[in-house]
């Protein structure tokens, strides 16, 4: 700042334009460039930008240019903005854990919950595909419900991991989900058969698994022997043989395992399926859409708690009360794989001016050099 104003140190101006002083590029650890000859073609990638983050592989990096043109108090005025891409990222497999028995077909909503999680699905593969990482990123789905409903008597239905840029692969997962869910909520075999699809791929990519219920397991296997962890009992190790109390988590017949535990509903072995899906490396996010309340045994408080246990850290669990809520939380979902590939993700830009200025022409031309 002195007699002149306040303007950057750092600074330069076109050749016999005295009105105009324009910022060098770089940054203060690095040091500033001494271009004095951009004429702001956009084209030109590297000079007279001011970098953000790393200098050396900068997040994102802007420029501004301003010169006088031929008409006296008229200026144009150039700004470019680009970010980058992320170096070294490993693809990402996820598999999508889907409730498909029959209380997703509920119609609280005016459309049903089924019919969000379609529609979020497939709004999900598209963001992925729009964004040009359909080939980093490969989907999977395990469908789940009760033996006899699906898949015969195993309970599951699954289509393989696929490049979620595949046409092929979004037609399949789509049409999977596309017949009217019934049956009742065995979740324990969605997060098994899920983490099992997961470990099966030893590329050393990162793994996911996300699983959307509305809430109470109502199917789990015979927990054999469990431990308790914090307050809570994980079951460790299971049988072939099925608790099935349909329509809640309490059993009708409650049993002590070889450990010794009181096994009084299907969370042990639910919650201890899950941290086997953990413990192998997986990370399991979870939207309970719609909880409500286990027919006066189990609050629906209580039950959002346990849905937390199921992921690696209650910030992965989302509760989603509307079908708009279900298709946000997979957007917001496919809006975070992305985040990790680009440096900058729904960015916007703000140009402002001086009050001393007015825009000559509310119509910018926005140009695109890849």
């Amino acid at each position: 700042t002195d007699a002149n104003g306040t303007y950057p140190t750092n600074s330069w101006q076109v050749t016999g334009q005295q009105n105009v002083i324009n910022q060098r590029g770089g940054d203060q650890v690095s040091g500033w460039d001494n271009n004095t000859i951009w004429n702001g073609d956009a084209t030109d990638t590297t000079n007279s930008y001011l970098k953000f983050g790393d200098p050396n592989n900068p997040d994102y990096q802007i420029r501004k240019y301003a010169k006088e043109t031929n008409t006296p108090g008229l200026y144009d005025v150039y700004l470019n903005v680009k970010g980058n891409t992320r170096q070294n990222v490993k693809p990402v497999d996820i598999v999508l854990v889907v409730d498909m028995s029959g209380s997703m077909e509920s119609n609280r909503w005016g459309t049903n919950r089924a019919g969000a999680v379609r529609t979020g699905v497939k709004n999900f593969l598209t963001s992925i595909q729009n964004a040009g990482l359909g080939n980093y990123v490969n989907v999977g789905l395990i469908g789940f419900s009760s033996p006899g409903y699906i898949g015969g008597n195993s309970g599951y239905i699954s289509v393989k991991l696929g490049k979620a840029g595949n046409a092929s692969q979004q037609q399949a997962i789509n049409g999977a989900l596309s017949p009217r869910f019934q049956g009742a909520t065995y979740t324990q075999i969605g997060l098994r058969q899920g983490s099992a699809m997961l470990n099966a791929d030893t590329s050393g990519n990162k793994k996911m698994m996300i699983l959307l219920t509305d809430g109470v397991p109502t199917f789990s296997n015979e927990v054999m022997n469990s431990e308790w962890i914090n307050g809570t009992l994980y079951g460790t190790n299971f049988g072939s043989s099925r608790d099935e109390p349909e329509n809640t988590a309490r059993l009708r017949w409650p049993y002590t395992d070889r450990s010794g535990h009181y096994i009084y509903d299907t969370w042990p072995a639910t919650l201890g399926e899950a941290k086997i899906a953990k413990d192998s490396g997986n990370e399991v996010h979870a939207l309970g859409i719609q909880l409500a309340d286990d027919d006066h045994y189990m609050t629906k408080e209580k039950i959002r708690q346990n849905m937390q246990l199921i992921t690696n850290s209650p910030d992965l669990y989302k509760d989603a009360d509307s079908a708009d809520a279900v298709e946000a939380y997979l957007h917001n979902q496919a809006k975070d794989i992305i985040k990790n590939f680009n440096t900058v993700t729904d960015g916007t830009i703000t140009d402002p001016i001086g009050t001393q200025f007015q825009y000559a022409n509310n119509q910018a031309t926005v140009t695109s050099v890849g």
